[in-house]
C-alpha cells in the first residue's frame, strides 16, 4: 500500500511511458515482457497503468534518464531536470 495517492495526472500508459522516455512503444512492452518495468499500480480493462513517478525512479536507477541540472541566467542551479540517455545537454 502506497503512503501518498497518486494524483490521476500522474497516471499512465505504456504509450505515455514509451513518450516520457524518449523510446519506442515497442521498447517498452520489451521491458514488461522481461520484467523489467516495475509493475502498474493498477489494470482498468486488461490495460496497465503506471505510476509516473515508479517509472521516473526506475529509469534514473537503471541509468535510462540522468538528472541534469538547471541553470538560471547567472549559471547557478535552480533546479534538475531528467534527461534521456545520450541527449545532449544545452
Amino acid at each position: 500500500m502506497r503512503e501518498t495517492p497518486i494524483k490521476p495526472s500522474q497516471l499512465l500508459g505504456i504509450e505515455d511511458i514509451a513518450h516520457n522516455l524518449g523510446v519506442a512503444v515497442a521498447t517498452v512492452n520489451k521491458w514488461r515482457q522481461h520484467h523489467i518495468l516495475p509493475a502498474p499500480v493498477t489494470t482498468i480493462s486488461g490495460v496497465p497503468i503506471f505510476a509516473w513517478q515508479d517509472i521516473l525512479n526506475w529509469a534514473l536507477a537503471t541509468n535510462r534518464v540522468r538528472l541534469v541540472p538547471i541553470l538560471d541566467k547567472g549559471g547557478r542551479p535552480k533546479g534538475s531536470v531528467a534527461r534521456l540517455r545520450g541527449e545532449k545537454v544545452t
